[in-house]
């Protein structure tokens, strides 16, 4: 996982896993990945459940930093382990921790993408593009200018229709069009799910 601010400040946070006792952290933790995932399990066999909010919290919030971070690589067990001993969490619940996100990795970045198109339901399918010249038009007999014809195909995930969204750009309208994607791709690096 990324060293930025928000990686230290959960790194911190998991020093609340020392409430749980070792012979039931990895219960917990696949209790914790099931509450992730949608399957609400009940964790006041775990202690207290005032005290469990916290670790929860910061348990819930570094697994889904791995599994964003790791997006596309393999994750490190031996890493993890030495990055959360660092932060103060026994090697014992270190190993437990990675094992576990590592076993259910997949049903992770399911649920996560899951939420994610929840949040955006219609989608990018795919699209198409064509350069166009234009040599004239009802109000001039004679002009040349190229226009860029762009298909989006976009699919409602909810019912499963796709549409076809056609858009005309001259020159200015498709540098416009370049500098906006632009913009989007550098925040949805920042956010990978």
């Amino acid at each position: 996982m990324a060293e930025d601010d928000d990686s230290k400040q959960i790194l911190q946070e998991l020093h609340h896993l020392a409430i749980i006792d070792e012979d039931k952290i990895e219960k917990f933790l696949h209790a914790t990945v099931d509450n992730l995932c949608g399957r609400e399990q009940a964790l006041d066999t775990f202690g207290k459940i005032g005290e469990l909010g916290d670790v929860v919290t910061s348990v819930t919030n570094y697994i889904k930093g791995v599994v964003r971070n790791a997006q596309g690589v393999a994750i490190n067990k031996e890493e993890v382990v030495s990055q959360l001993t660092q932060a103060n969490v026994t090697a014992g619940t270190a190993g437990t921790l990675a094992s576990v996100v590592l076993a259910r990795r997949e049903e992770i970045e399911q649920r996560l993408q899951k939420h994610a198109s929840e949040l955006f339901p219609r989608y990018l399918q795919d699209f198409d593009w064509s350069v166009r010249l234009i040599t004239s038009s009802d109000h001039i007999s004679s002009m040349k200018q190229a226009v860029v014809m762009l298909t989006l195909r976009v699919k409602d995930a909810a019912s499963g229709k796709t549409e076809d969204v056609t858009i005309e750009m001259n020159q200015g309208d498709l540098d416009s069009f370049l500098e906006s994607c632009g913009d989007i791709n550098s925040v949805i690096q920042q956010l990978r799910v």
